[in-house]
């Protein structure tokens, strides 16, 4: 257990350095661009994890399951070929759209959600997170200082110099993880169908979700504007910072915990429980405090006051981001228990409300009445899930003994 607390102490630091170098250069494109261009630039991020989502397919969140359930070495090359698959049809359908849509900024997406054909499922079956983390900080750092010596030296903010510093470095990273895992494109294996009908659920789950975050962003963006989207955006990069840490922290215990359940180590499997849950909620919990104390002075210091309304979403958003943690630490256990219908009905049904009402009132909501809408619903989902996934322990308890 004690590598494992040192294993999360380390990604924990990386990622901490990569969220504060993400929320710099965000803030300082907030202040380049301006509301209504970062509006804009936050718009083509959305659409990014959106597609980036399409792309997984759900094969994050499987991979270690299909390792331990298959016994299989060649998973994590499955998984990479069915991406690249992924990303090729969604490739052809985005540009499509641009092009229907006469809309030059819509293929910037693709270089957003290219990210996602890098191979950090792979170091995690092989029990590498913290190297695989140090990669992460590494290609972040290039990627960060590229567009700040954009920005002071060169004077460019344009939207070609920032996606085009991204795609470099992804491309970079991407060669670089293949050539440490010792992977030859020549030694691919095709996917499984089963890749397909497993993962369809987790997507659709996942995508559920994006109601919460893209999706309200979205509507936004439709009824505010590019200005409001700027700042309700501006300010929700806490929660991609939050979940970016919780989804490499999660990393020391998702092989532990999946074992434990197939193996029905009860003890492993409560100890386990107790140390992610700890280790999960207790930093989001005080973090979401202290940017409730010291959020409206950063935020006044840092940004022009055209960004000053994001000081009345604070409040809902420290709330939010415990529900988030919360959401991951449930998440987890059932995906190992591998009752994926049972929550994406739920998760799907919360969501379609959310939407509805969204979509029938939301003409009249302002920015801090959408994110109190995705804290209910959300907060019922992951309530729901958590009393669910607690029976389902208790079954599988007593099935041990």
């Amino acid at each position: 257990m004690q590598n494992k607390t040192h294993e999360f102490q380390m990604l924990l630091f990386g990622v901490a350095l990569v969220s504060v170098a993400s929320l710099l250069t965000n803030v300082g494109l907030a202040n380049v661009f301006g509301s209504s261009k970062f509006g804009e630039y936050s718009y083509v991020l959305l659409l990014g994890m959106i597609i980036g989502q399409i792309i997984v397919f759900g094969s994050d969140q499987y991979a270690v399951k299909f390792h331990f359930d298959h016994a299989r070495s060649d998973v994590a090359s499955k998984i990479f070929v069915f991406r690249i698959i992924n990303f090729l049809i969604v490739s052809i359908a985005v540009m499509t759209w641009s092009l229907v849509e006469n809309n030059h900024v819509i293929p910037y997406a693709l270089i957003v959600a290219s990210q996602v054909l890098g191979i950090p499922y792979s170091y995690e079956i092989s029990g590498k997170n913290v190297r695989c983390a140090v990669i992460n900080v590494v290609e972040k750092f290039l990627y960060h200082a590229a567009i700040w010596v954009g920005i002071f030296f060169f004077e460019d903010s344009s939207f070609i110099f920032v996606f085009g510093v991204l795609l470099f470095w992804t491309i970079v990273s991407l060669v670089y993880q293949f050539i440490d895992r010792s992977i030859r494109l020549t030694s691919m294996s095709m996917p499984d169908r089963s890749m397909f009908t497993f993962g369809f659920w987790l997507l659709i789950f996942g995508l559920t979700k994006q109601m919460y975050g893209t999706g309200t962003r979205l509507f936004v963006e439709h009824n505010l504007g590019f200005s409001a989207l700027a700042v309700y955006s501006l300010v929700w990069q806490v929660v991609p910072l939050v979940s970016t840490f919780l989804e490499q922290g999660v990393k020391s215990w998702r092989v532990k915990i999946t074992s434990s359940i197939v193996l029905l180590d009860i003890v492993t499997l409560k100890n386990s429980i107790k140390q992610m849950t700890i280790s999960m909620i207790i930093p989001v919990l005080l973090g979401a405090i202290v940017m409730n104390l010291l959020g409206r002075e950063v935020i006044s210091y840092i940004l022009p006051p055209e960004y000053e309304p994001m000081t009345l979403l604070l409040p809902w958003l420290g709330l939010y981001v415990v529900i988030v943690a919360l959401d991951v630490v449930v998440s987890v256990i059932w995906i190992a228990i591998g009752k994926i219908k049972i929550f994406n009905f739920l998760y799907f049904g919360l969501s379609v409300a959310c939407f509805c009402l969204l979509y029938y009132f939301g003409s009249d909501f302002e920015m801090e009445e959408y994110l109190f809408t995705v804290v209910i619903f959300h907060g019922a989902a992951v309530l729901a899930s958590a009393c669910i996934t607690t029976r389902l322990l208790i079954i599988i308890v007593k099935e041990s003994v």
